[in-house]
């Protein structure tokens, strides 16, 4: 069972950002950011695990449930989410929970192993306390623990969650400074963050695709299901069971290509970016790119001219092939390139 957290932001009169914070189910992730200085920024710690015991109003006060209500959240509120949030005594006794014929229950030693969880004994849960404040989606992890190490590694390593900590570390340095910089400054500068680590995933995908034209490759096989994040998917890719442009794809994870396997560890399905509409996106993009250099290789020149052949092809449809030819002034050598088709 999951919760996601939805955060609204609107920014108030100082220039800073209130936060409404509202409860519902799970989206798939979609912040995306690559930055290896962040996972350092985890080591924040919102408090002593020996913290001296508190009164039951103290823990319902600060218990990780009283920051996703349909509110919006202050400065000061963030501010004890972030560094006084209740954390249970080492002999506290989590409730148990029958899942199958098993009888399973939260752990103390998780909160010491991942910095960033908190126990909700109101909910009777575990949230991400830096997703719960400033993630899109996914601030809750659940309330079911059959493999729950394995369910907060794999919470760790999301986009999402790397980009909160690390606006909930810069959070935390702009409200000791005063706030000397406004939160919307701080977002622009992650949204740039993300745009840079878009670019980085898309590199290896549009250098297969391109290697595939140049020697003229189908890119699509009859069947290609499976996500290449799995070992088997990507050796049926390889042994010539689906497309040219997954076994390619897949044969650069096996060598060796870490970002390429990360970005299909991490991304949704829904944001691979091998999907055939994508594909056949970044093929137009690159034509688009080889037009606009031909046409600005044949403005240096004087003498060009258009060569046009209309034909119809075995689906009757009717196509003309449009070619340029052009004169190199430098070296006095004909040149002619192919334009495109047009129905």
């Amino acid at each position: 069972m999951f919760v996601k957290i939805i955060t609204n932001r609107e920014l108030n009169a100082d220039g800073c950002s209130n936060i409404e914070i509202k409860k519902d189910s799970l989206l798939p992730d979609s912040i995306e950011v690559d930055n290896p200085n962040l996972l350092k920024n985890e080591t924040l710690k919102s408090s002593s695990l020996s913290m001296p015991a508190m009164t039951e109003n103290e823990i319902y006060k600060n218990d990780i449930a009283c920051f996703i209500m349909n509110r919006t959240l202050k400065k000061s509120e963030i501010v004890d989410c972030l560094k006084h949030i209740w954390i249970p005594p080492l002999d506290f006794n989590f409730p148990e929970n029958i899942e199958g014929k098993q009888k399973r229950k939260f752990q103390h030693k998780y909160l010491t192993q991942y910095s960033w969880l908190a126990y909700s004994d109101m909910h009777k849960g575990a949230y991400c306390k830096f997703c719960v404040l400033f993630a899109f989606s996914g601030g809750g992890i659940g309330r079911q623990f059959k493999d729950a190490k394995n369910d907060f590694n794999k919470h760790s390593k999301t986009e999402y969650h790397l980009l909160s900590v690390q606006r909930a570390n810069d959070f935390l340095i702009n409200f000791e400074s005063g706030f000397e910089k406004t939160v919307d400054v701080l977002f622009d500068k992650h949204l740039q963050q993300t745009i840079e680590s878009n670019k980085k995933r898309l590199i290896p995908i549009v250098k297969t695709i391109l290697f595939c034209a140049r020697n003229n490759l189908p890119l699509r096989g009859h069947r290609e299901t499976g996500s290449l994040s799995l070992e088997s998917v990507r050796s049926s890719c390889i042994v010539g069971e689906q497309g040219v442009l997954r076994a390619l794809l897949a044969f650069r994870v096996v060598s060796g290509d870490t970002e390429l396997q990360r970005h299909f560890e991490t991304s949704p399905k829904n944001c691979t970016m091998i999907s055939p509409k994508v594909q056949n996106e970044i093929i137009d993009v690159i034509g688009d790119v080889i037009v606009g250099k031909i046409v600005e290789r044949v403005k240096q020149f004087r003498f060009f001219s258009l060569l046009c052949d209309e034909t119809t092809d075995i689906s009757t449809t009717e196509q003309m092939t449009v070619c340029i030819r052009y004169v190199d002034t430098s070296s006095w050598i004909l040149g002619e390139d192919f334009l495109g088709f047009e129905k």
